[in-house]
């Protein structure tokens, strides 16, 4: 089988330490990647793709012994490792000191990264979705390189197919052996690996990807332009003769992977898959009227996502009721007439935050008579939510507002707007909880006076 990474699932204290005796006993990354390995050749040309001029920040999310990392820094690029096993995080540093390179390499789990929002140009992830059984878990660990991720990064992840045990089950002859066969049929029902009796021929736990999945999860996880590609495509079955290993016989070699790389008819052959995706840049801009249609199914959306609660007497009928009258021609032409006054007034501030070109947040300000600011509206489409666009939205308004103390009200059972907003600054008020539109039970919250670049 390939190069498998560790990483915790909900089933660690019953797996974890045998994948990590996997890697410290048994995986040679070494051997596996050194000397001719297509598996090497093709995923460092596949990278290449995808990598900006250096010196741009590179993370490699759970990067064993740091083959990857010593490489991409002997490029000239700025790289942090990070790693759940301390002995790959020491063998990581020694590798990039014997190659005079600089790797900052650091212990850490990848569903929880320990650096700021928008760090990195690209991020890796060779390995850390190869051991996460649960779809929950492979989510969070993609969230969290998304987050590291500045807009317009590009994302790297492998991934081992569904289908590989099943061929290792006919290259080494293996017909004699019932339970090597049942491993084989659980992978190929459910994509969960395991290796119960700890035959070190057999692999640790892990999970076998189809290419399908690889492209819901990551497209799920908000990244955009999404490739699912052949690593070694056929060459793991085949093995290429002595002629194609070097000179111009490797580089037709090559060239026929690339040629077949996204066949869908042949993807399943590889041993390992590799997504390249990006982040979507977040644009915060004015809207128009032709667009409020669509800003007003955003707010429906959000509303629906956000407002019911009956154990606070909010019900769902309600709330659908409200969000049907937000596209009647009445509430349109309001809005309307909100966002041509914005576009003159310097005492309003209205925008949408678009993704690759659809609105997928908005938010809207106006100066009052005291010479505060009241944010009366920010909402992100449901999908989008914790996805950096409610905080792209905050610091366009920011700018905007500099110094001036800004309120609102926020429904007192959203916790999560309520986080958002501390996030930002802003206090709840003691005594202000009301109801509003007859229903909804809200709280004022304030930012006072702050400093405009803080």
């Amino acid at each position: 089988m390939g190069l498998f990474v560790k990483a915790t699932g909900k089933l660690c204290h019953t797996w974890s330490m045998s994948v990590r005796n996997w890697y410290e006993n048994f995986d040679d990354e070494d051997g596996r990647l050194g000397g001719f390995s297509m598996e090497w050749l093709r995923s460092t040309e596949l990278i290449q793709r995808v990598l900006p001029a250096p010196p741009a920040r590179v993370a490699d999310i759970a990067g064993g012994p740091g083959r990857y990392s010593a490489w991409l820094a002997g490029l000239g690029y700025q790289v942090d490792l990070l790693d759940l096993v301390p002995d790959h995080v020491e063998q990581a540093r020694r590798r990039a000191s014997a190659q005079g390179v600089a790797v900052e390499c650091v212990v850490g789990d990848a569903r929880a990264l320990p650096w700021a929002d928008e760090t990195f140009d690209v991020v890796l992830l060779m390995g850390a979705l190869y051991h996460l059984q649960d779809r929950a878990d492979r989510l969070a660990c993609l969230a969290e390189a998304r987050r590291v991720l500045k807009p317009g990064g590009a994302l790297v992840t492998s991934h081992v197919t569904r289908w590989d045990s099943l061929f290792d089950w006919y290259r080494f002859d293996s017909g004699a052996d019932a339970e090597f066969r049942h491993i084989v049929d659980v992978d190929l029902a459910t994509g969960c690996h395991e290796n119960p009796s700890n035959n070190p021929n057999w692999f640790t736990t892990a999970y076998f990807h189809t290419p399908d999945e690889i492209r819901d999860e990551v497209t799920s996880s908000g990244l955009i332009d999404v490739q699912v590609l052949a690593v070694e495509g056929f060459t793991h079955l085949i093995e290429p003769p002595e002629g194609s290993r070097k000179g111009d016989g490797l580089k037709t070699l090559l060239a026929d992977l690339r040629t077949i790389e996204a066949e869908p008819a042949l993807l399943g052959m590889s041993a390992h898959l590799m997504s390249l995706s990006r982040k979507a840049p977040v644009v915060i801009r004015k809207i128009t009227v032709a667009e409020v249609p669509e800003m007003r199914a955003v707010q429906a959306r959000s509303w629906l996502a956000t407002y019911p609660n009956p154990e606070h007497g909010v019900s769902l009928e309600w709330v659908q009721e409200t969000t049907n009258q937000f596209s009647s021609a009445e509430s349109l032409s309001e809005w309307a007439e909100i966002v041509k006054t914005a576009e003159t007034d310097p005492g309003q501030f209205s925008r949408v935050a678009e993704v690759d070109s659809r609105i997928v947040g908005l938010l809207h300000a106006e100066t009052q008579a005291d010479g505060t600011i009241e944010l009366k509206a920010i909402y992100v489409d449901p999908p989008w939510v914790s996805k950096g666009v409610g905080t792209a939205l905050m610091q366009a308004f920011d700018e905007w507002a500099g110094e001036t103390p800004v309120r609102l009200d926020v429904a007192v059972y959203n916790q999560r707007a309520i986080d958002f907003y501390r996030r930002h600054g802003f206090e709840s008020v003691a005594g202000s909880e009301r109801i509003e539109l007859d229903v909804i039970p809200v709280i004022d919250m304030i930012r006072p006076r702050r400093r405009k670049f803080e």
